[in-house]
């Protein structure tokens, strides 16, 4: 994977798909996290490499793709600040918020700024994690491949047909759980395959 990736959010969740994509290969000098907490942006630094600035515009500035981690009461007035920039440099935007529209997104992002909505699980926390995502229909093959490499950073990736609401969630998430345990089965069994003598 060679992307230039931005975090804007260096919280647990953040974390964990940072350390997924470096452990998939992509450098630490390609990870630029704008963290608004001076003791996270150290630990993240000290631990990972990563570049980090308490200037959500400083991270997003030369990034491809852009992820949305931050808490859902803060995320237009984070996004719309960095409207300008979007509009500029078009990288992909892939929230992770939960509750949050992929239209609420676009209106505070601009247009031509292609955005996916992801939500997740807590296993990703470990690398294991079954992550729902929705895309809309106009965005480009090449903006869903890089959303589910980025995701798949964490466990696997299910496609939603639409977007995500109180009717349809518990299908989607439900769907990429299952393609999760499925996942986690074929590595038992390769791993007991390997330990016999």
């Amino acid at each position: 994977m060679n992307i230039n990736a931005a975090f804007v959010g260096g919280g647990n969740m953040g974390g964990a798909l940072i350390r997924g994509l470096i452990a998939r290969g992509l450098s630490p000098q390609q990870i630029s996290v704008g963290e608004a907490h001076q003791q996270r942006r150290i630990a993240l630094a000290d631990e990972l490499g990563v570049h980090v600035t308490a200037d959500n515009r400083e991270a997003v500035a030369s990034a491809d793709v852009v992820v949305l981690a931050v808490k859902p009461q803060d995320m237009a007035g984070t996004v719309q600040a960095l409207a300008d920039v979007f509009a500029q440099r078009q990288p992909l935007v892939l929230s992770i918020a939960a509750g949050i529209r992929v239209a609420d997104i676009v209106s505070w992002c601009g247009p031509g700024v292609a955005v996916v909505r992801a939500m997740p699980n807590r296993p990703a926390l470990n690398s294991a994690g079954a992550t729902a995502m929705f895309a809309p229909a106009s965005l480009s093959d090449a903006h869903r491949g890089l959303a589910a490499d980025v995701l798949g950073a964490v466990g696997t990736t299910e496609a939603a047909l639409r977007s995500f609401d109180s009717a349809n969630l518990r299908g989607i998430v439900a769907a990429a759980i299952s393609a999760a345990a499925d996942r986690s089965r074929e590595l038992a069994q390769a791993f007991g395959k390997k330990k016999q003598p």
